[in-house]
């Protein structure tokens, strides 16, 4: 696709034009963790766990936490068909044994893990309470389906009622089978679709972010995850923060410059480069060649529960970004000298160079800024 823009201007000054674009579409995701991804879960703990089993989050203020829920972010984009979306949810009782994938941890009795689902005007969508003994042990449940979606970002929020810890997955999708209701086995048949027209990165996809969360690793030794955020370069630096790594494994951002950053890892119940659950994490600089995707490689030790954040507020995305476009942009005007008062004639090409195959991505809403400098009109 060729866009080719023709302007005149007149010149009374030196020419230097510079050009931005916009940034990321929306792309394909439809599990959290990933699809395949079988020794990571999200863990929500109780208010009452303590600080120092991971989760500053669901921490009350007064024991240096954040007093909050953990918040999943689901974006349905203006594309989509107008198909139902279903959310599942993988073990989201608190009970043992511990299917593959998840480490549920009981303190005391049994607690209640509480699911929610608003939409993108805030309103309540659906609410369920899951307790031992529901039956949702190991297995893939229903939390809500939505017969009639509209475009935007839902908000799926959960907690844990006393002390314990509940591992569970999440995955959002059309299910054919859950028109009236679906059972485990219709939930993982193989016929759900994130994606309808089956091609990346062209606008119509489901996609599923973190805002709030904490991960679980429940297999055996050191393994190391890639997370990938978005960096508009609305600011100069971005602090970056991750929580209760014990002093054990690594962290390095990887922007799109081509460099990469050392981070900080946090200590147990402190915050990256913080003496305590305040946070302060790593200030990393912001240049131009740094607007766009950074791919976060954190490596942790076994059976840790703990905390990444990117950008505070923005969502943080496993195992792969959102396909975004692929674009190129040129100025010809033919002309090497220019006096003052002369009218020169230029034109703007824009290319998307991405493809279904080796590099999805819709351009999508994009703004091409022509900015004038002094002295010329």
């Amino acid at each position: 696709m060729l866009r080719a823009l023709a302007a005149l201007a007149v010149i009374v000054g030196s020419l230097a034009i510079p050009v931005g674009t916009l940034g990321p579409a929306p792309a394909e995701a439809v599990e959290l963790p990933p699809l395949g991804v079988t020794e990571l879960s999200l863990q929500t703990s109780g208010p009452n766990a303590g600080l120092g089993i991971g989760d500053w989050y669901t921490t009350p203020i007064a024991d240096g936490g954040g007093d909050q829920d953990h918040l999943i972010e689901i974006t349905i984009p203006e594309l989509w068909p107008g198909l139902p979306v279903t959310i599942a949810l993988f073990d989201p009782e608190v009970e043992l044994p511990d299917p593959a994938g998840v480490v549920d941890e009981v303190r005391n009795a049994n607690d209640t893990s509480t699911f929610t689902v608003f939409d993108p005007s805030g309103s309540l969508v659906a609410t369920q309470s899951y307790a031992a003994g529901g039956g949702t042990n190991g297995q893939w449940t229903e939390l809500v389906t939505i017969s009639a979606p509209t475009a935007g970002v839902y908000q799926l929020t959960t907690s844990t009622s006393d002390d314990d810890d509940n591992s569970w997955r999440v995955r959002v999708n059309h299910d054919p089978d859950c028109a009236a209701g679906c059972s485990p086995a219709e939930l993982d048949d193989g016929d759900e679709i994130d994606d309808p027209d089956g091609i990346p990165g062209t606008g119509d996809e489901l996609v599923l972010g973190i805002q709030r969360a904490s991960f679980q690793h429940a297999g055996a030794g050191s393994v190391c995850r890639d997370a990938y955020f978005f960096v508009d370069g609305s600011t100069s630096t971005i602090d970056l923060h991750n929580f209760d790594m014990d002093n054990n494994g690594s962290v390095t951002y990887f922007p799109p410059d081509g460099s990469s950053v050392s981070g900080t890892i946090s200590a147990n119940q402190e915050w990256n480069n913080s003496a305590g659950p305040v946070r302060v994490g790593d200030t990393v600089s912001v240049g131009s060649a740094r607007i766009g995707w950074w791919r976060t490689e954190v490596c942790i030790p076994g059976n840790n529960q703990y905390i990444f954040e990117g950008v505070e507020g923005e969502s943080v995305f496993l195992h792969e970004p959102p396909p975004a476009p692929e674009l190129t942009l040129s100025k010809e005007n033919g002309v090497t000298n220019v006096a003052v008062g002369d009218t020169v004639s230029y034109e703007l090409s824009f290319t998307n160079t991405s493809d279904a195959s080796t590099s999805p991505g819709a351009a999508e809403s994009v703004v091409l800024v022509d900015t004038l400098p002094d002295g010329l009109s």
